[in-house]
């Protein structure tokens, strides 16, 4: 139903990352459903442990592959004051040290820094729509983790997966969906996880602007 392209020159992960020796945390912009399945499939050979929403995992199939590839789960708490979006009390820190254990081990794992689909929140979206870089603010945690840990990031951007899955909709159709990959950010170079996190969101909107541009 659609076709995906990696952009010309994007990163190439290296043979340490690519067996396993040597893990990166890949971050991308997030616009639609379609985003992680069109992420796993144009950074092949190189596969990631994804963290995602804790009720997936307990989708038939779908779900229960998540769960034996190693995925890691967010605990939402339905019962708590956001409406079913605030983490379960403790979870944060269960889930960082999860990542961290799964990143030292030579394994790279991916994450949508801005914590939701351009368009589920309006306010966000309309806050993200001001901003040259069309993004929606990232959550500072996993650059934290990454600079402490040593672990480089990976910025990439995708465009083209709110067309083939649009936000809202049950029904995809077809297009084009275009991966861009960055060179790997170094945390050691950065003063903290908020200057971390602010250069890789400039560097994302960079790359996602060069997509639209070149696809205008």
């Amino acid at each position: 139903m659609f076709r995906l392209r990696v952009a010309p020159g994007s990163w190439t992960p290296p043979p340490e990352v690519v067996a396993g020796r040597k893990g990166v945390l890949v971050v991308c912009n997030h616009r639609s459903f379609m985003d992680p399945f069109a992420l796993c499939s144009g950074l092949l050979p190189l596969e990631t442990k994804y963290v995602a929403k804790g009720d997936l995992f307990s989708v038939p199939f779908g779900g229960w592959a998540m769960k034996n590839a190693g995925d890691l789960p967010v605990k939402f708490d339905p019962k708590g004051s956001k409406g079913g979006w605030g983490m379960v009390k403790g979870a944060t820190g269960q889930l960082l040290l999860k990542a961290q254990e799964t990143l030292l081990a030579g394994n790279s794992v991916a994450i949508f820094p801005e914590g939701t689909r351009m368009g589920f929140d309006a306010e966000k979206a309309a806050a993200a729509a001001a901003d040259p870089s069309r993004l929606m603010e990232f959550k500072p945690p996993f650059f934290d983790l990454a600079k402490k840990s040593g672990v480089p990031v990976v910025v990439c951007a995708m465009r083209g997966t709110d067309d083939v899955w649009p936000v809202g909709s049950n029904m995809m159709r077809g297009g084009t969906i275009t991966l861009s990959v960055s060179a790997p950010l170094d945390g050691a170079d950065y003063a903290d996880d908020a200057a971390f996190a602010a250069a890789a969101r400039k560097r994302m909107g960079e790359l996602y602007a060069k997509l639209c541009e070149s696809e205008a």
